[in-house]
């Protein structure tokens, strides 16, 4: 994996024992995660802390980024002031119109009073999720609570794997029968309202392959790739070959390669599992799914 850092800039002033900053500019790299997703690194700066708090606002991926994954990688210079196991890490992002708490302190990372270097590695979905603001906030205390921090961060990030906007749900699905012909329907549905749709695909099954319980899966019995709206789908599957006499089908909105969209809500506000993994449909060339989306569910 080639990586790529933007050194960007950014401006810190010590204000009363206090250090404010704001971080312009970030890497992006390739993720080593998910198909088709980047990584958006935020680099540490590397002032020598003498007993300061440190705020600092990144400017972090567009608003709209999904949130996939979360790596903190840091090496901190220790002080005879202040015990690495005291340093205190926190991230504050605005995620889907809430403000995730995220933190982590050098005793998590297991360090302790020697005198280092201390190297570390977390790992967190916890930022995971559609960001509502393109800010991030970062914070550097004593997690002690007994004065500032002392030391130095060396070749520290917080790298963000980001995966733009995840295909959504498919919204006002609409059926109109062809007069005097039972083996064509023609589908339409709304591609415009929700973002993140980049094709679109169907699937549908039998009365029998309906779950029997909630949360259960349902099952899928065929499929058409790609379809755009309208479609006009010909040699529908007849139901009378079902016991149930019953014929379902979902239009389905996916990112142009492995990934779906929500199959939307059950009657208990559960998302509807497909038999593929993650509750995918599995067909299509369909591998996952994504129901970070909310639109169109």
């Amino acid at each position: 994996m080639s990586v790529m850092r933007s050194s960007g800039f950014w401006r810190i002033c010590a204000l009363g024992g206090t250090i404010v900053a704001l971080v312009l500019g970030a890497g992006v790299v390739a993720a080593h995660d998910l198909p088709g997703s980047t990584e958006f690194v935020l680099s540490l700066p590397e002032n020598y802390h003498t007993g300061d708090i440190t705020f600092i606002d990144f400017i972090g991926p567009p608003v709209g980024s999904q949130i996939l994954h979360a790596t903190l990688d840091v090496t901190w210079i220790a002080d005879p002031n202040m015990p690495a196991s005291d340093l205190g890490i926190v991230f504050l992002i605005e995620i889907e119109g809430q403000l995730i708490h995220f933190s982590v302190t050098g005793a998590d990372l297991g360090w302790d009073d020697g005198p280092g270097p201390f190297t570390g590695t977390f790992d967190t979905d916890e930022l995971n999720g559609l960001t509502t603001s393109q800010i991030v906030h970062f914070e550097l205390v004593n997690a002690s609570g007994m004065g500032g921090v002392w030391g130095q961060f060396q070749d520290s990030s917080l790298s963000l794997e980001i995966g733009g906007s995840a295909p959504p749900g498919v919204p006002d699905l609409r059926v109109q029968k062809f007069p005097n012909d039972d083996t064509r329907l023609r589908l339409s549905f709304d591609t415009t309202t929700c973002e993140g749709n980049v094709g679109h695909h169907l699937v549908y099954g039998f009365g029998s392959q309906l779950p029997t319980a909630p949360g259960g899966t349902l099952l899928v019995d065929g499929s058409r790739c790609p379809v755009a709206s309208p479609y006009n789908w010909a040699d529908v599957a007849d139901p009378s070959i079902d016991p149930s006499d019953l014929l379902w089908f979902l239009a389905l909105a996916n990112d142009g390669g492995t990934i779906e969209g929500s199959w939307g809500l059950d009657g208990f506000d559960s998302e509807r599992q497909g038999p593929g993994a993650g509750g995918s449909s599995g067909v299509c060339g369909i591998s996952a799914k994504n129901t970070v989306n909310a639109c169109g569910q």
